[in-house]
């Protein structure tokens, strides 16, 4: 009997150390997975951090070009009701900003095209090219 309880003894100490590695190792790959996902996360975030910050520069350009054009820039529903147009073209039809303009205007083709038939012109064009450039 003695000599059982030494020939196990001698057994449970390298299988016990074997798992001991093996805890280790999971542990260790799993420190640098998630070392490695925070790393990741966190370079991602400076990108889209950056991404925003170009967006919001950009589109500050673009409204300050709009909002300074020389032209009346407008966009507007197929229904005839203003989404936005900037100050020049509330000052071509008389208004003292775009807000009074769009609150006022409820109907484009009956209250600023000369004839109302060239807005459904417009419409047409809009709906069969997907855009209406008169330069073109």
């Amino acid at each position: 009997m003695l000599g059982l309880d030494v020939l196990s003894s001698d057994w449970y100490l390298p299988q016990m150390c074997l798992g001991i590695f093996w805890v280790c190792l999971i542990y260790d790959i799993s420190v640098y997975l998630y070392e490695s996902l925070q790393k990741t996360e966190f370079n991602t975030r400076l990108h889209l951090e950056a991404a925003y910050q170009e967006l919001h520069s950009t589109e500050a350009t673009y409204r300050s070009i709009f909002e300074i054009s020389v032209e009346g820039i407008f966009k507007s529903t197929p229904d005839g009701r203003y989404i936005y147009g900037n100050p020049t073209l509330a000052r071509i039809f008389g208004y003292e900003s775009s807000d009074e303009m769009m609150a006022k205007v409820t109907d484009i083709s009956q209250q600023i095209y000369v004839d109302s038939t060239r807005r459904d012109e417009f419409i047409d064009l809009i709906g069969r090219d997907g855009s209406v450039c008169a330069t073109c």
